[in-house]
C-alpha cells in the first residue's frame, strides 16, 4: 500500500438536460497523501462538491478514474461502492441531516442499523463516539435541543461509526456561528492528529490556512496557479 490514499485521473463530469450540457469537471487529476489534511477551494458552482462526491463514490464520472488505496472504484458495482464507503469513508456535510425525533445517541445508532453488532453493542459504540466529540452529557438530547455546533458534532460521531480512514467534508462549518465553528474545527483537527485523512470542501479561508495541501477548482479545472 503506497502513501497515496486517493487519486483521480482526468475526471470529467457532465450533466445533461434537455436543453443544456453542464461541464462540472474538465479533466481533474490529483493525489491525496495518506493522513493528510487537504482543502478543496474555489468559487461556488465550479465543481468542488462534484469532485468530492466522485472521490467518495457517491457519484460516477463521465470520464476518468478514481482510486482509493490503488483500487479503481469506477469499476465497482453500486453494491461494491456502498461496501467501500461503509468501510473506508465517512461523510460530513454542511446540513447535519439528523433525524429530529431521535436523540443524539439514537441518531448515531441509526447509522448502524445494518451492523452485525448487538443492540447493546450499538448503544455502547454510539455513547463512546459521542463522548469522543464531547457530547457525553447530551446523549438523550434531540436535535432541536442542541446548538448548531453540537448537532454537527453528532454528525461527526455518526461519520465515525466504522472508524473510516478517510473523512470527506463538504462545508462542515458553513451553517455555524463563529463559536460553534471553532468547537467543530477543534474536533476535526483532533481527528487529523489521530491519523485520519481529511479532505474539506470549503469557502473558509481560515480553514484553508491550516491545510497541508490546497486544491483550487475554477470552471471545473484544477487551478495550478
Amino acid at each position: 500500500m503506497n502513501d497515496t490514499v486517493i487519486k483521480t485521473e482526468n475526471l470529467v463530469k457532465n450533466y445533461n438536460t434537455s436543453k443544456v450540457k453542464t461541464h462540472a469537471l474538465r479533466g481533474v487529476s490529483l493525489e491525496i497523501p495518506r493522513g493528510s489534511f487537504s482543502c478543496i477551494i474555489g468559487p461556488s458552482g465550479h465543481g468542488k462538491s462534484t469532485l468530492m462526491h466522485l472521490m467518495g463514490g457517491l457519484d460516477r464520472p463521465t470520464e476518468g478514474r478514481v482510486f482509493i488505496d490503488d483500487l479503481d472504484i469506477t469499476e465497482l458495482s453500486n453494491s461494491g461502492l456502498a461496501e467501500l464507503r461503509a468501510k473506508k469513508i465517512g461523510f460530513i456535510f454542511q446540513f447535519f441531516n439528523l433525524l429530529r425525533n431521535l436523540t443524539a445517541q439514537e441518531n448515531v445508532e441509526a447509522a448502524m442499523m445494518f451492523s452485525r453488532n448487538s443492540s447493546k453493542g450499538q448503544k455502547e459504540t454510539a455513547q463512546e463516539l459521542l463522548s469522543l466529540v464531547g457530547l457525553s452529557e447530551k446523549l438523550k438530547a434531540k436535535p432541536p435541543e442542541l446548538s448548531g455546533g453540537q448537532q454537527q458534532r453528532v454528525a461527526i460521531a455518526r461519520a465515525l461509526i466504522n472508524d473510516p480512514d478517510i473523512l470527506l467534508m463538504d462545508e462542515p462549518t458553513g451553517n455555524l456561528d463563529s463559536e460553534s465553528e471553532a468547537e467543530v474545527l477543534d474536533h476535526i483537527f483532533k481527528l487529523h492528529k489521530e491519523g485520519k485523512t481529511i479532505v474539506i470542501v470549503t469557502h473558509n479561508g481560515e480553514i484553508a490556512k491550516k491545510a497541508e495541501m490546497i486544491f483550487t477548482i475554477r470552471d471545473g479545472k484544477l487551478d495550478r496557479r
